[in-house]
């Protein structure tokens, strides 16, 4: 399951191309400027991701998942604290308003901000890499049992693409996490793609 650092990099930088246009979309949305970075990426199996993060205190953190379907098929999710939830509420939300998770408009706007982010992230995916997806609607997601890694509904034959990403926005940084995953053979099929990805370009420079 291990990628080697080429493809990594590649990876990183077709993410960091979809947090960029994703970002360039949140700037429309406030009056401060929005700034994505993804300084790094890790593929892990799973289990061993599970086990790292079973310690997540579920009520301290909100998850936006998407689900994705085409030539590859998976889950797309970005989690939060509570905290920075919050904090991205005061800055997209009108001055004065609540920050109440619960409220319905408050979790509108957490499935928005989730839905260009991940949308930007699996559309870079998707140009890149000459390949298309269908999305599903983005859910919050603030059960109080484990959000992500304690869901008995995935299963353990899967890899999962961890990207941290940073929020620079309104002299504040928030970190937030995007969990990409993909049952084994997805992810054997999405490595077949970069490797392809790589050569088009290593062509290209041949060319030149």
């Amino acid at each position: 399951m291990l990628l080697s650092e080429p493809q990594i990099d590649v990876l990183t930088e077709i993410i960091n191309i979809g947090t960029g246009r994703g970002a360039s979309v949140l700037n429309s949305m406030t009056q401060y400027k929005v700034t994505l970075k993804v300084p790094e990426i890790r593929v892990l199996p799973y289990r061993e991701i599970a086990n790292e993060y079973r310690h997540l205190d579920a009520d301290n953190h909100v998850s936006v998942n998407m689900p994705f379907r085409g030539k590859l098929t998976g889950e797309v999710h970005l989690l939060l604290t509570t905290n920075d939830a919050r904090i991205l509420l005061q800055i997209f939300n009108a001055p004065g308003s609540n920050e109440d998770l619960s409220d319905s408009a408050n979790r509108s706007t957490l499935e928005e901000i989730g839905n260009i982010i991940l949308n930007a992230v699996m559309g870079s995916i998707a140009n890149m890499l000459e390949t298309h997806f269908q999305y599903a609607i983005p859910r919050l997601n603030e059960k109080k049992s484990k959000i992500l890694f304690g869901n008995d509904d995935i299963s353990e034959n899967m890899a999962v693409i961890l990207a941290q990403t940073n929020f620079f926005i309104a002299e504040k940084n928030i970190s937030a996490e995007v969990f990409i995953l993909l049952k084994l053979e997805d992810f054997d099929r999405l490595v077949e793609m970069i490797d392809r990805y790589m050569a088009r370009l290593m062509g290209r420079k041949n060319e030149a």
